[in-house]
């Protein structure tokens, strides 16, 4: 299936566009990706206030030129930004990519560090100055820092838990956290979602069905989760390891199509490529092609942005696979399993209890995903080479 990104690409490319300067905004970002995941255009890092300098310099020119009855030269800005690719992106400094899809729409969240001092971050990363010693020289430079900024989640006017996160695809995450923790069975029970930007944070209000919410409020609400970890509105150990369905039969997977996704996804991860610091959950078709990602500096709050995106686009989970770029702990293997995932990749090992649950829930893992190698954990008939 073609994305509709893939298709303006191979517009843009019968067009002949080869250089795109500065980031673009977001309703472009996924053509923008597509377009550089084919090799058909190259990324000029420069920052915003530049372009928008050179942008007006270069316009105050033209409209000189007109006013003097002069004939307009041919657009000269490609010469103009040669000389901010040397000046901003440093020997050792990791270029900046462009945003990814963001909820809220604006680009910057006003948040209070202190009762009295207020600071401006940006959606998925804010700068920072640091210095880097490489031998006995020191490198000024400006990194990019993952942003980590408390999403409070409420239903029904009541609030659930704050948990810490990018703030980035936040509908997802919502929906994705209602359905993988149990409140919800399904996006159609939510009636509705507000995301509200506040000084100190964001706030998710959604309305549900009242069987659900009636359920919910059994629930210890108002708890703290630390960057996406601990068990969510849960205070009783029987309350841990929750009933779970038995996944469907789902697809048969090669090794090759594994390997193919790991290789594509680190494309996929443009917050990881700013800050180096994200996690990614991906959702990959039998052939290993990843259909699209989310990311998040929690690694719980990755996969939920994942299903939540997987709910609302009524994908069929049991149509591919799913990829992650972290441990593989219980949350993440029930998760999986609540919304009927059978394939979970993971490029690091499963703890006990996550094994427990996967033999239990008829998950395939795999973990210890490497590109050369991988390691089938439980339920191996999924994958083509094994026979069992």
């Amino acid at each position: 299936m073609k994305m509709v990104a893939d298709q303006f690409a191979e517009t843009l490319a019968a067009a002949d566009v080869k250089r795109v300067y500065g980031n673009v905004g977001d309703s472009l970002n996924e053509l923008i990706e597509a377009l550089l995941r084919q090799g058909k255009i190259e990324r000029v890092h420069v920052l915003h206030e530049d372009v928008a300098a050179i942008a007006d310099l270069h316009s105050h020119q033209l409209l000189s030129l007109s006013r003097q009855g002069q004939s307009l030269p041919e657009v000269a800005v490609p010469t103009a930004f040669s000389g901010l690719r040397e000046r901003h992106v440093r020997p050792n400094s990791r270029p900046l990519a462009s945003s990814t899809r963001p909820l809220p729409p604006s680009d910057e969240l006003t948040l209070a560090s202190s009762s009295t001092q207020k600071r401006k971050v940006r959606r998925r990363s804010e700068i920072a100055t640091c210095f880097r010693l490489d031998g006995w020289a020191v490198i000024p430079r400006d990194a990019a820092i993952a942003a980590e900024v408390p999403v409070a989640l409420a239903y029904n006017g009541l609030p659930h838990v704050v948990m810490m996160s990018t703030p980035s695809d936040l509908t997802d995450f919502a929906v994705g956290f209602s359905i993988s923790e149990g409140i919800l069975a399904g996006a159609m029970e939510l009636l509705d979602l507000e995301v509200q930007e506040g000084e100190t944070g964001i706030r998710v209000a959604m309305t549900i069905v009242p069987e659900r919410f009636a359920d919910l409020q059994k629930r210890r609400r108002n708890m703290t989760g630390r960057t996406g970890c601990g068990l969510c509105g849960v205070d009783d150990l029987t309350q841990v390891a929750r009933p779970l369905p038995r996944v469907g039969k789902g697809v048969g997977v090669g090794i090759a199509a594994v390997h193919r996704a790991l290789t594509a996804l680190p494309a996929w991860q443009l917050a990881n490529q700013e800050t180096g610091a994200v996690h990614a959950a991906a959702w990959a078709t039998p052939a290993g092609e990843i259909a699209f990602a989310r990311e998040d500096v929690g690694r719980h709050n990755a996969l939920d942005k994942l299903i939540g995106a997987m709910a609302r686009n009524r994908i069929d989970p049991e149509t591919g696979f799913a990829v992650i770029t972290s441990r593989c702990s219980f949350e993440m293997v029930q998760k999986a399993a609540t919304i009927g995932i059978p394939i979970l990749v993971a490029i690091s090992a499963p703890t006990t209890m996550a094994l427990r649950i996967a033999e239990q829930t008829g998950v395939t893992l795999v973990a210890l995903a490497r590109s050369d190698s991988v390691t089938v954990f439980a339920n191996p008939g999924r994958i083509e080479e094994i026979v069992t």
